[in-house]
Order: C-alpha cells, then sequence, then structure tokens
C-alpha cells in the first residue's frame, strides 16, 4: 500500500513538472495534478498489466521500447479522465510519459 502511495506522489510530480517544462500543458486548478497522479497509478495498477500482455510480441521485438507507447497511452487516458486537464499533442503526452518514468525510476532508486 506505501509503494501505491509513493508511485502515485511520484505520478504527480511527474505531471508537475511536465506542466512546468511545456506550457502547452494546462490545468484549470492545481488538484488536478493530484487527481492525474492518483488516476495514472490506479491505471498503472489495473490496466498496464493487460496491456503489456496483448502487446508483448511487439514488445520483444522493439526490445522494450514499446512501453514507452503504452506509458504515453495510460497519460492519454488520464487527461482524457481529469477534465480540467488538458495535454494537446501525442509528443506532449509522450514527453509527459517520459518525466512521468523519470520520476519513477528516481523515486524507486531513493527508496531502495
Amino acid at each position: 500500500m506505501k509503494k501505491i502511495l509513493i508511485r502515485c506522489l511520484a505520478n504527480m510530480l511527474g505531471f508537475y513538472f511536465a506542466a512546468v517544462l511545456f506550457p502547452a500543458i494546462t490545468s484549470s486548478a492545481p488538484e488536478n495534478f493530484v487527481w492525474a497522479g492518483i488516476v495514472l497509478g490506479l491505471l498503472n495498477l489495473f490496466i498496464r498489466p493487460l496491456l503489456l500482455l496483448i502487446s508483448l510480441p511487439i514488445t520483444l521485438i522493439t526490445l522494450g521500447m514499446f512501453t514507452l507507447v503504452i506509458n504515453t497511452l495510460l497519460v492519454i487516458m488520464t487527461e482524457h479522465l481529469i477534465s480540467g486537464l488538458f495535454i494537446p499533442s501525442f509528443a506532449l503526452s509522450f514527453a509527459t510519459a517520459v518525466i512521468i518514468s523519470i520520476t519513477n525510476m528516481i523515486t524507486n532508486s531513493l527508496l531502495n
């Protein structure tokens, strides 16, 4: 349970850092980043394993790089579920997914 909460916090920070780096990513209220982190954490917990299983052949062919596309799709899903969050393009969603992945890697390395 503690790990899930820490990952949600890392997701929140990732969304916030992406919004700071890319002004096109907008939010109507600061608490939308909190909700986005929670929603992305839940999507990663329940939907991501299914997507990874379905896309296993293409993930193996691309040596794991397709997981970035899966992460991007999860960021797009999160953006659609949070009404006040706006990420205008696939490229910015991809960049947001990369930033969130980096914040998660840093968080995991600090905790271990």
